[in-house]
């Protein structure tokens, strides 16, 4: 018996040096019982040792297999095949994580199999993700990190799309052979039939040639479809194993012959229903409550419902074979009615129409009528009409005019309210601004701790006053639509401190204890609206104040820029009051609600500042989120993070 491995090729030059694969083939000949009788063999080793080693790299597998076979086939005294595995793993332990032997020294026959078979899978589906790539969430990416978990003895993998479910730790060969249906269905569709195959083919030839003598190979022919299955294929396989294949094509023929014969009888049941539908299609037209007129292409009525009498006042025998400029086209419209299917009729006959217009008609005593008009066409036996359903809109049109009237009233409400709600905003602000003004002035005086702590009450009172009216003012925005942003360049760190200053006043006051947290790194002039920053800014910090009796409250400032110069800053306010349910938690920020009903009675507030807030952060490019208990204090408090977007530059 003669061996070739590389047939018609010399030994290639270069250094080689003692390689472990050159260790294993001079191995491999000395288990040989009889050199004098493979003499074609051993020189097909030697000529292996003579490569440089990444070719024996990329070889060594089938070279392997080469003796393997010999000795366990040919040679005097064969050796089994468990003997002989066992003889070079124990002597070469490296085999059993070589890239190429390690599905050989497989001692569990199926992982083998299916790490053979998803190697397989894995080389054909190569060339599709160098073209299409990779990312997460991509069908492809994960096909292909189910494969190599597969190929790797991983257990992480789990794929499942159109009832095809895979664990990479419990992959049955059948399940990879409906997995390689599946995707040579999948990809023919997006690359063509005749690519997909020159893929599979391909991915074939590579794995034939490193595993063509290992006992398991025939199951890749397995896994190539029906279709693409040919005589240098089947050679391969075993008569029981064409057998089987030949059954599994029987049985699909069968299921199509059956699945074939089921649509016939569902065609049959299907003409009987349409010619019951087509018989009834008459009625419905005749009891629909819309005008239904057909016209021809020379703009005859062919049909007129029960409706269509009805709305326009002519009966069938005067409506048909007359155009509908003669019966329900008002005169002023008959030149666009005329140039409209003239100018359809000149256009391409592969235009479909499905438009919806209001438009006058005319009824047979002469008064106009309102109409909402739907277009559509059909073909029949070649030729083209088209059915127009059309709905008397008269009441429609009154019901509109009410309501017009009725929106431009409550329209004049809006404004009258909105003015009144500015000027007496305004009135109020007035006084509350005085009354801070002398506090702060009455607090350089010397007062004792009763008077002190009235003071606080007086602060405390009108920054809650303050931020009520705001509130109110910026929800009449909202509601209108006007609430806008106007950035200026200032400096960030600064503005904050303007911003919260009052508020470090009341909380140290309160014996609390105030963190302002700001990442070094961070870009400090900006451009942002600073008085929108300021009102969500104000509104978190003393819903922060109301709510914490002991512990402390933090501001926390982070940002993120990605490389076109985009910045998004991040505001944590922390504190470590009562904290927040978890029902309760996204309800806070919709308008009037307060987590329950004795919050307001207890603490005070509209329930307006942080859906104000919300709608604020989402003008400028962000979001607004709450979370309890805190990061910051653990187990206790709330966090609420809000975000904002602006450019550098």
């Amino acid at each position: 018996m003669f061996f070739r491995l590389f047939s018609n090729k010399k030994p290639n030059s270069g250094k080689t040096g003692e390689s472990t694969y050159t260790e294993l083939v001079k191995y491999l000949i000395l288990l040989i019982s009889a050199p004098a009788k493979a003499t074609s063999i051993i020189i097909e080793g030697r000529n292996f040792i003579s490569q440089p080693i990444d070719y024996q790299k990329n070889e060594i597998a089938a070279v392997y297999l080469l003796f393997e076979k010999y000795c366990c086939e040919v040679d005097q005294n064969p050796l089994k095949r468990e003997d002989f595995r066992k003889k070079v793993s124990t002597r070469y332990p490296w085999v059993k994580t070589h890239s190429h032997l390690n599905i050989i020294f497989k001692k569990d026959q199926k992982k083998a199999s299916s790490m053979l078979c998803a190697t397989f899978l894995k080389v054909m589906l190569g060339p599709v993700i160098d073209l299409a790539g990779t990312r997460e969430g991509n069908r492809l990416t994960d096909q292909i990190s189910l494969l190599s978990d597969i190929v790797n003895d991983n257990t992480t993998s789990t794929y499942q799309e159109k009832g095809l479910k895979i664990k990479s730790s419990e992959v049955t060969f059948q399940q990879l052979k409906d997995f390689s249906l599946h995707l040579f269905s999948d990809l023919s569709k997006l690359f063509g039939t005749s690519n997909i195959e020159n893929l599979y083919n391909k991915a074939f030839e590579k794995i034939r040639s490193i595993y063509l003598d290992f006992d398991l190979f025939p199951q890749v022919i397995e896994l190539i479809p029906p279709q693409l299955i040919r005589h240098e294929h089947l050679r391969i396989l075993g008569v029981n194993q064409i057998q089987e294949m030949l059954s599994s094509q029987i049985e699909e023929l069968e299921k199509l012959n059956l699945q074939l014969k089921k649509e016939a009888e569902e065609n049959r049941l299907l003409n009987e229903i349409l010619k019951e539908r087509s018989s009834n299609l008459q009625k419905i037209f005749n009891g629909n409550l819309d005008a239904v007129i057909v016209v021809d292409t020379d703009n005859k009525v062919t049909y007129w419902n029960d409706q269509a009498v009805e709305i326009f006042g002519y009966n069938r025998k005067e409506a048909l074979n007359k155009s509908l400029s003669e019966l329900i086209i008002p005169q002023k419209l008959h030149n666009n009615h005329n140039k409209g299917m003239s100018l359809y009729l000149a256009l391409t006959q592969q235009t479909k129409l499905h438009r919806k217009l209001e438009m006058e008609g005319l009824h047979k005593n002469g008064n106009l009528i309102p109409l909402e008009l739907r277009l559509t066409e059909y073909s029949e036996k070649g030729n083209q009409y088209f059915i127009s359903f059309i709905r008397d809109i008269s009441q429609q049109k009154e019901y509109e005019a009410q309501l017009i009237k009725a929106r431009d009233k409550a329209q004049g409400k809006s404004e009258a309210k909105s003015k009144f709600l500015t000027t007496i905003s305004h009135e109020i602000r007035t006084p509350v601004n005085a009354i801070l003004g002398f506090s702060d002035l009455l607090d350089d005086t010397r007062l004792d701790d009763i008077q002190q702590e009235y003071l606080l009450f007086i602060k405390s009172s009108s920054l809650t006053l303050l931020e009520l009216i705001n509130d109110l003012i910026n929800l009449d925005k909202l509601n209108k639509g006007r609430l806008t942003i106007s950035p200026r360049l200032g400096n960030l760190k600064k503005e904050i401190e303007k911003i919260i200053s009052p508020y470090i006043f009341l909380i140290r006051q309160k014996g609390l204890e105030f963190k302002l947290i700001i990442e070094d790194a961070l870009p400090m002039d900006l451009s942002l609206d600073y008085f929108r920053l300021g009102q969500v800014l104000t509104n978190l910090v003393s819903n922060a104040l109301k709510f914490t009796e002991t512990g402390g409250i933090s501001l926390s400032l982070n940002y993120d820029l990605d490389d076109l110069g985009n910045l998004t800053l991040s505001f944590i306010v922390s504190d470590s009051g009562k904290g927040i349910s978890e029902e309760k938690i996204n309800a806070i920020f919709i308008s009037h609600n307060q987590e329950d009903n004795t919050i307001a009675e207890k603490y005070g507030g509209s329930g307006l500042g942080l859906s104000i807030s919300r709608e604020i952060a989402e003008i400028m490019g962000g979001k607004i989120s709450a979370s309890s208990p805190s990061k910051f204090f653990p187990g206790r408090g709330s966090d609420f993070k809000f975000t904002i977007k602006t450019k550098l530059g």
